[in-house]
């Protein structure tokens, strides 16, 4: 009979119990799955998807919610005393709309679903996604695991979802290094790397070459994405690049657009010859919460997707998802598609 108040005793603990619940430590269990780059990749290491028939692939990408354990106005502090707001539900609420406005295949989600929140946090934003009945794809970011959780019991949570496509992949890696390949027919119309990039900087690299040069060999003319919460070192050089500092506008508008408003938070320029060496074609990343730029750097689009909800630091006309395509023409498309003050408007990228 209590079932029904499971939310509501769930975040009355986390706010009674915060201190005790944060002392107690959740760990899970670690991935037995061992990562040799010499194995040649097949396509038992995919994930596949397909697209319906007639209609264009749909992916509605969701970044930085920071959901918390309840709901409340107020600000409170994390481990190293910074100041961050804990309200969720105006994220949860936006996350619903934007899924039934945009009816994707599926969602993917890029980094920092929680910051510094117990379990109850994961298992809010486990439950808000599994009710949406769609495949949801999520990927690790700098906040979600500095709590008490560790990555592996975070991913077990999510993985209880019937909808949950995440794998955790090889413990030398980080936690939640995986591939998406989508499908029209028998064919491979596009794939996505979805990455950690918290995980060991070298090891990573290798996985991506690996696994880039693997989707490009089962499906030559298929375009690859990568899918990362932070920025590669890259998008900073990138977007100085494209931008006339004298005009105060793109050199060129047709193949760059959106705003910088903080300095880029990369993850390593090592990581970027890598994905450049691998024949990746397409960046996506989220971390840096009001930038929302995407540029085309040396053939490669570099995109930085809308942060959704007013966890951590917003601005409320940069708030939303980004809507990703594949239509089975050899490219991705992508448009932001805002809430907030800037509400169902989109915004075509390319």
């Amino acid at each position: 009979m209590f079932d029904i108040y499971k939310d509501e005793i769930g975040a009355l603990t986390s706010i009674l119990f915060k201190k005790r619940l944060l002392a107690t430590k959740f760990t899970g269990t670690p991935s037995a799955e061992i990562f040799d780059p010499t194995r040649a990749f097949t396509s038992s290491d995919t994930i596949v998807m397909q697209k319906p028939a007639g209609k264009e692939f749909v992916i509605l990408n969701i970044t930085d919610p920071h959901f918390s354990d309840y709901d409340m106005p107020r600000k409170e502090s994390n481990w190293d005393g910074e100041r961050r707001r804990t309200e969720a539900k105006p994220a949860a609420e936006n996350i619903k709309k934007l899924v039934a406005l945009v009816k994707p295949d599926l969602i993917t989600v890029t980094g920092d679903m929680v910051c510094y929140a117990t379990r109850y946090a994961i298992d809010r934003f486990t439950k808000l996604m599994d009710s949406f009945g769609i495949p949801w794809a999520p990927i690790f970011g700098n906040h979600d695991r500095e709590a008490n959780c560790d990555g592996d019991f975070l991913a077990e949570r999510m993985m209880r979802s019937k909808t949950c496509l995440f794998r955790k992949g090889p413990a030398s890696l980080g936690n939640g290094n995986y591939v998406i390949c989508v499908k029209e027919g028998e064919n491979v119309i596009g794939s996505l790397l979805m990455t950690d990039t918290s995980g060991p900087r070298e090891a990573l690299a290798a996985w991506t070459t690996w696994a880039a040069e693997g989707v490009q060999a089962l499906a030559p003319q298929a375009p690859v994405a990568l899918f990362g919460h932070k920025p590669h070192e890259q998008f900073a050089v990138a977007y100085n690049e494209a931008w006339d500092a004298e005009e105060q506008c793109f050199k060129d508008p047709t193949q760059n657009h959106g705003e910088r408003h903080e300095d880029e938070c990369p993850w390593g320029y090592e990581l970027y010859r890598t994905i450049r060496d691998a024949g990746i074609g397409y960046c996506f990343c989220g971390h840096d919460h009001v930038n929302n730029y995407a540029v085309t750097y040396n053939g490669m689009r570099l995109t930085y997707m809308l942060k959704m909800g007013k966890g951590s630091g917003y601005r409320d006309d940069l708030m939303g998802g980004t809507v990703i395509t594949l239509r089975g023409d050899g490219q991705f498309h992508a448009a932001h598609q805002y809430m907030g003050c800037r509400n169902n408007t989109a915004e075509p990228l390319f």
